[in-house]
């Protein structure tokens, strides 16, 4: 038998090193949740300009540029959603945090031919 540390479950050091990074994934995923949560109750709205979109393997990441009424100007990221019509230079919604703007998504923009 090899030398292990086990815990008292009979879980060792090696299964939690393999489960590592689904468990850093798992907390990922959940900031990013509670983070959408809180823009979606606290944030504010401005208009962007949508910049730019990339194809990843599984969606469409798009980029907008925004600037506040104080004139400082901003990037931000979001998804698409569905097929209708948003191309580059269109006016898209972005939600901001009013106390952070660097946190900001693009709200969800349709992309497709029309």
């Amino acid at each position: 038998m090899e030398n292990q540390i086990v815990v008292a479950s009979g879980f060792s050091v090696t299964h939690f090193i393999l489960m590592l990074p689904l468990l850093v994934a798992a907390v990922r995923l959940a900031f990013v949740a509670v983070e959408s949560v809180l823009l979606g109750l606290r944030g504010s709205c401005a208009v962007g300009n949508l910049r730019a979109a990339h194809l990843c393997p599984i969606r469409v990441a798009v980029m907008a540029k925004f600037t506040l009424d104080d004139g400082r100007t901003f990037r931000c990221h979001g998804r698409y959603r569905g097929m209708a019509a948003a191309e580059i230079g269109d006016e898209v919604e972005v939600i901001y945090d009013p106390g952070n703007p660097k946190r900001a998504r693009v709200a969800p923009v349709d992309f497709g031919g029309g």
